[in-house]
């Protein structure tokens, strides 16, 4: 198990460490062909793309290419990665393979889609494969968040801008359920309302003051939304848009 999970997990966390202090000839190295060595090619991939993508940025300064910077470097957050390596290594003393093999793999489908080939959409049903390897993640370190997701068929072929949901659930989580130590629920529903597609990710958390409601708003402390709302106006102008509403528990 050392010698399979936990070496390779600690040399992958040492290579993280170096690309969020700037290192980006920062490389893992090969693992063999296990379920780590996928995640390592796709660390590798994501440290490539952030290299070019800052190249590009220092010659193009157009708006949403520096936005797409911003937002690969959010989700390649080094907190969450490392503490996702730290409990598949735990997990290698005492929880079996297929659990191990389940969150590594899962990590690596949250890397792959997150480049999505360089492309800046997906289809919804990407968006939302993205988000349940977010989840299974958050499962097996937060087991008591309850998930559901609420998605008709007809709407999975619809193109969307990527990675704009995980955002919302990451923030769900941490501003409303943090504070209850980690206890709730988290529904994402997918419709079509008059013709406009609507995602709400909604909790069941501690709420906030709603005289903080603007301020939230315009001035969030998560970069996350503060994305979200920038790169939906430059797509969309006024036709698409970030709400955010509070509906303490009565």
């Amino acid at each position: 198990i050392n010698r399979t999970i936990n070496a390779p997990i600690r040399a992958l966390v040492e290579t993280t460490r170096r690309l969020s202090e700037g290192d980006f000839d920062a490389q893992a190295e090969d693992a063999g062909g296990n379920e780590i060595n996928v995640l390592n090619k796709s660390f590798n991939r994501m440290a490539a793309k952030l290299q070019r993508l800052m190249e590009k940025v220092e010659e193009d300064t157009r708006t949403q290419e520096q936005l797409e910077l911003r937002l690969l470097q959010e989700q390649i957050n080094p907190h969450f990665l490392y503490n996702t390596l730290d409990m598949i290594s735990w997990m290698g003393y005492g929880a079996s393979n297929e659990d191990i093999c389940k969150v590594v793999a899962s990590l690596s489908d949250f890397f792959r889609l997150s480049l999505n080939k360089g492309e800046d959409s997906f289809t919804l049903a990407d968006e939302l494969n993205h988000v349940k390897s977010y989840i299974t993640i958050q499962e097996y370190r937060m087991r008591h968040i309850q998930f559901r997701l609420e998605a008709p068929r007809e709407l999975l072929n619809l193109r969307v801008p990527k990675l704009m949901v995980q955002p919302l659930v990451e923030n769900a989580i941490l501003h409303g359920l943090r504070p209850r130590n980690y206890r709730g629920h988290i529904t994402i529903s997918c419709a079509l309302e008059q013709a406009y597609l609507v995602i709400r990710v909604m909790d069941d958390g501690v709420g906030f003051d709603e005289k903080l409601l603007g301020e939230r708003t315009e001035k969030s402390t998560s970069y996350g939304l503060k994305n979200i709302r920038q790169r939906l106006a430059v797509l969309y102008d006024d036709r698409g848009s970030l709400e955010i509403a509070n509906r303490p528990e009565s």
